[in-house]
Parts: C-alpha cells; sequence; structure tokens
C-alpha cells in the first residue's frame, strides 16, 4: 500500500536526520520498508539519494534500476534528479566515466555539481573540483545543510593544492556556524580537523594541537572514520615534532591499521606518506609515490614538501607495502609476451596493478572487462564475479603466486608476503609486441588470420591491431586478402628488424 506524500517526507526527514547522526543500519532497514510501499518516481529518488549517502550504492541502483534501464523514457526537468542519483551510485562503485554520461543527463538540476566534484575529488584533481563546487554553491535549488557541505568540501580542496589563503577565508566563517547548531556537530567536527591540517602544514604546532583536541572531543563516541582521520593527524603532528619516538610509530601503525580494516584506502596512502616522509623512510616513500598513479596526487607532495620521485619501475608486495619482496614473481612488461593469458586476465592484472593502494571497485572492473557495456546491478556483479573465478582457476593452474579476493566490494591481489610485483611506469611500450608478434609469424606458418586474432594474441585494443596491421600492409610486412568483416590477412617473409622499423615510425 503506497503511503501518503506527508507520511513519505516525514519518513525521509526522520531518515535524513538518522544520516547525519550516522546512525546507518536505522537508514537501510527503513528504506527497505519503504520501499515495500510501492513509491513513486519521486520516492524511489529520495529513498536512492539517502542510500547513497549511506554508502549502499547497490540499494540504490537497484531501486532505481526499472526506471533507468528497462524504460525509455527520457526524464523531464522536475524528474531529472533520477540521473543525478544513478551517477552518484555509478561513482560509488568506481565507474567514473559512467557517472559523468549520466549527468550530462541533467539539464538544469544545480545538485549535479556537487556529484561532478566527487568525480574529480576520486581522480585526485581538485583543481577541477573547484568550478563545480562554487556552481554548486551560488545556486538557489540546495538547502542551507548542503550548502555548508559544498563549501566545506571546497575549504578542503583548497587546501589539497596549497591554497591556504582561500581555505582559510572559508573557515573563517563556516567553524562558527556550524559550531552553534547540535544538527551540524559533524560538520564542525570536519571543518576544525581541515582548520589543524592548515596550522600543521604551515607549522603553527600549538594552534593545530587546539584544533584537533576539539575535534577528538566532538568525535570522541563516534569510532569511525572522522575519528580515525582526527587521530591520523594528531599523528602526523606528533611525528613532525618527534620522528623518532617509537610509541608515536606505535599508534601510527594502528591509525593504519583501522583504515584497512575500513577499507579507507586514502587515508592507508596517506599514513605511508607521512610515515614515510617524516621518519626518513625512503623504500616506503618511493613505493608511495611510484604506486600512486594521479597527476593531482604528485603535484599536491611536489607543492606541500617539494618531494619529486622520477623513477621508471618498482618492485612492491601487494598488501605488504612497506616491505621489499624476497622474489619477485610478476614483471608486468614481461607478462604481455604470454600466450596463456587472455584479455579477461591481462585487463584484471593491468587494472589491480595501476593503484597500488586503492582496489578498483565492481564498477570500474565491469568497464575494463566489458567496454561499452552499461552497469546493470542485478546480473554484472555475477559476470564480474565469474570472470574473477576464471583468473583465479588460471592462476593455481599456473602455479602463479596471486589471486583476486573480492572482500567488501574490493577487488584485491593477495599473495604470499614473499613474493612481489614488478612494474613499469611506462605501462605498455610498443617494443613489448615484437616478440608475441613473431612467435604469431610461427605459429600460423603461412596460415592466414583475422584482426580479432592478432589482437588477441597481441593483447592489444582492436584499435590498436588494425593501427599496427595497417603499418605492417604500408611496409609490406603482411598481405590482405579480402575486405569487409572476414578481412583475413598473411605473413610475408619478414625479419625482426623489419618489425622494429613498424615500432618506430
Amino acid at each position: 500500500m503506497a503511503l501518503l506524500n506527508s507520511e513519505f517526507q516525514q519518513i525521509i526527514e526522520k531518515l535524513n536526520i538518522f544520516t547525519r547522526e550516522g546512525k546507518r543500519s536505522e537508514v537501510i532497514e527503513n528504506i527497505l520498508l519503504a520501499i515495500k510501499n510501492k513509491p513513486s518516481l519521486i520516492q524511489k529518488v529520495q529513498l536512492a539519494n539517502l542510500a547513497n549517502r549511506n554508502t549502499s550504492p547497490m540499494l540504490a541502483m537497484k531501486i532505481l534500476a526499472r526506471d533507468i534501464l528497462y524504460s525509455d523514457k527520457e526524464y523531464d526537468v522536475e524528474e531529472e534528479e533520477i540521473y543525478s542519483a544513478w551517477a552518484t551510485s555509478l561513482l560509488q562503485i568506481g565507474a567514473l566515466e559512467d557517472a559523468e554520461k549520466y549527468l550530462l543527463k541533467t539539464k538544469t538540476l544545480k545538485t549535479r555539481y556537487l556529484t561532478n566534484a566527487f568525480i574529480n575529488f576520486a581522480r585526485w584533481d581538485y583543481i577541477a573540483a573547484i568550478p563545480h563546487l562554487k556552481k554548486f554553491i551560488k545556486n538557489t535549488q540546495i538547502n542551507d545543510y548542503q550548502k555548508l557541505i559544498g563549501e566545506l568540501n571546497l575549504a578542503a580542496s583548497y587546501v589539497s593544492i596549497a591554497d591556504f589563503k582561500n581555505a582559510r577565508k572559508i573557515l573563517s566563517y563556516l567553524i562558527p556556524r556550524l559550531k552553534i547548531e547540535n544538527s551540524t556537530r559533524i560538520l564542525y567536527g570536519n571543518s576544525i580537523e581541515l582548520a589543524a591540517q592548515i596550522e600543521i602544514l604551515t607549522k603553527n604546532f600549538p594552534q593545530a594541537k587546539v584544533f584537533l583536541d576539539e575535534a577528538k572531543y566532538i568525535f570522541k563516541e563516534n569510532k569511525g572514520r572522522y575519528l580515525q582521520y582526527v587521530l591520523k593527524w594528531d599523528l602526523i603532528l606528533k611525528l613532525t615534532q618527534d620522528p623518532n619516538n617509537l610509541n608515536f610509530h606505535k599508534e601510527f601503525f594502528q591509525v593504519r591499521n583501522n583504515a584497512i580494516i575500513d577499507h579507507d584506502w586514502e587515508t592507508v596512502r596517506d599514513c605511508d606518506f607521512h610515515f614515510s616522509r617524516l621518519t626518513n623512510n625512503k623504500n616506503l616513500l618511493r613505493s608511495v609515490c611510484l604506486g600512486t598513479p594521479y597527476k593531482g596526487f604528485k603535484d599536491r607532495i611536489a607543492k606541500h614538501f617539494n618531494i619529486v620521485i622520477k623513477d621508471a619501475e618498482f618492485s612492491y608486495v601487494p598488501g605488504v607495502l612497506n616491505k621489499i619482496p624476497d622474489r619477485i614473481t610478476w614483471t608486468l612488461d614481461q607478462n604481455y609476451d604470454r600466450f596463456d593469458l587472455s584479455e579477461g586476465n591481462f585487463n584484471l592484472i593491468e587494472l589491480l596493478t595501476r593503484d597500488i593502494y586503492k582496489p578498483p571497485r565492481v564498477g570500474e572492473v565491469f568497464n575494463k572487462l566489458y567496454p561499452g557495456e552499461v552497469f546493470n546491478p542485478f546480473t554484472s556483479p555475477g559476470r564480474v564475479a565469474n570472470t574473477i573465478l576464471r583468473f583465479n582457476k588460471w592462476s593455481k593452474n599456473n602455479n602463479e603466486e596471486f589471486l583476486i579476493k573480492i572482500i567488501e566490494g574490493d577487488f584485491i591481489l593477495n599473495g604470499n608476503s614473499m613474493y612481489g610485483i614488478k612494474r613499469f611506469l611506462q605501462f605498455r611500450n610498443l617494443n613489448y609486441w615484437i616478440l608475441p608478434f613473431n612467435k604469431l609469424k610461427k605459429v600460423k606458418k603461412g596460415k592466414t588470420f583475422s584482426s580479432d586474432e592478432f589482437a588477441k594474441i597481441l593483447m592489444v585494443s582492436k584499435r590498436q591491431a588494425n593501427l599496427l596491421l595497417k603499418q605492417a600492409l604500408i611496409k609490406k610486412l603482411i598481405t590482405k586478402l579480402s575486405n569487409g568483416k572476414s578481412t583475413r590477412y598473411i605473413f610475408k617473409s619478414t625479419s625482426r628488424k623489419s618489425f622494429n622499423s613498424i615500432i618506430k615510425n
């Protein structure tokens, strides 16, 4: 039985209060009850937004799937918030490009700017996030609480790019405003923790301690991430002043371990970075810098701390990043020459070793495995899980040292702590294809092959395969036997030196 709109809005308001108080389980329980009452489209969107705010994107997508995936309707201005809610869910499962596409469908919805900013946060692109946050704050469609969230995130963006002047300007009026109301107590704690960061980075340590002590008091009953963020910066402050204190080291590792338990990978990355720079742990610092693929992160540490590392390769143990591996079992450029490595397995290895801290989530994995396809919350997770099963079967059959585990939505490369991976920052150099190209020629021994076969054996995209085939035709290394979908090719008598000329030109 459908609820009256007034009754439904009372439920939504109650769940908004629960959300602000951090009562996630109560919110999810009430959302599941509300779904049974056949909510309208607008009501579904409200429930999906609450699910997203409480880190339940798959629930949000299941609420909206019928209206997004199984309907050809283009929603009008009054209903277009459905696109923003769907995009937010995609963002949370790692499908950033798809999230951006759905945001483009919102013609007038100003709240989309906040989602755009969060997409840029996920890429460590805080400079690109700032214009979106400014537009979000200025529009009249948002309520006062949403505006406060926008202003707080704008201040955080300025801190990330070392624009402390603008960050202080926002916090100077935001902190007193947030302090006076109990409903904004969490945001107040967030704001003074952010202020403490500024004071630490500008070496005003006494004031930083004042802010951190206040933040610890606010979050003392909250044993979640917000308290961990404060404890992390409290220890950064202590280590800045006394880097050799072993008790501080122990406390720092505890915060790091708590972040691992919470799957808060950016906090793990931040812990390793600050600990390594403050204790002069050069090996760990090198792993953090080279194992983080985001330009925004590299720009930040260069600007804040004058740290730039330009090595072309490094080795690491997945999950044990402060350890030098006893033995290298995967050297990623060599893996590209392997015939037993399917396209799906190759894509998984490439994705899971791109960022050594933050494992991909199901949306990102799905996009990598099935480019161009639409994520479906009912079927896509199962397809991805089956691919992971095939990868692990291949790994066991070939006595590989690593398996993929799915833990609370994170896809994690797992293996013995003795064994490591060597990674090259210039991923998939063209020269790596010379060996499989020549092997393909030996395998075919005068037989014809298609562009799809060529792409699969060389483990390149179809587009790259077609470009290489075109160059090979120009160099007269192969002959084209037909046209259209049934096009076949055959090798001419060529030397490895000849193929090198393709790569170079």
